[in-house]
């Protein structure tokens, strides 16, 4: 018997038509972009704006990706920060996350974020240098 690996991390849906990007997180990303699709195309997601823009453009002009694959050991609100980071990058006009306010305020959290950041700059140099 097979065993599926969870992957835990941050994901991005982009938009290929408009270049919009919808960031998010997840202990099994799979699954949540499982959930996803149903919801776009059953028409109830509950982001408005990227519903109105599946169903404007469709399925194929979609992409989901992976940005960042984390440990699992990771906790809910490091893993919030760290997505926080990632819809922080991403300019306001070409973003789909309607709650850019929901970055964390305690000092601890904010401080392991920087690190994971950190490390996620020198893997994605290191990845770069790879290929």
């Amino acid at each position: 018997m097979h065993r599926r690996v969870k992957l835990v991390g941050i994901y991005c849906i982009t938009c290929t038509k408009t270049q919009k990007k919808y960031v998010g997180s997840s202990i099994d990303i799979l699954v949540r972009w499982n959930d996803h699709l149903i919801k776009l195309l059953l028409n109830s997601h509950t982001n408005k704006e990227l519903q109105i823009d599946f169903n404007k453009y469709g399925f194929c002009q979609f992409n989901m990706s992976i940005l960042h694959i984390v440990n699992s050991s990771i906790t809910k609100d490091e893993l919030l920060c760290l997505e926080q980071t990632y819809i922080e990058s991403v300019p306001i006009n070409l973003t789909y996350n309607n709650k850019r306010a929901r970055a964390r305020s305690s000092p601890r959290l904010k401080k392991k974020s920087a690190s994971i950041v950190i490390d996620s700059i020198l893997v994605n140099k290191k990845r770069q240098c790879c290929t």
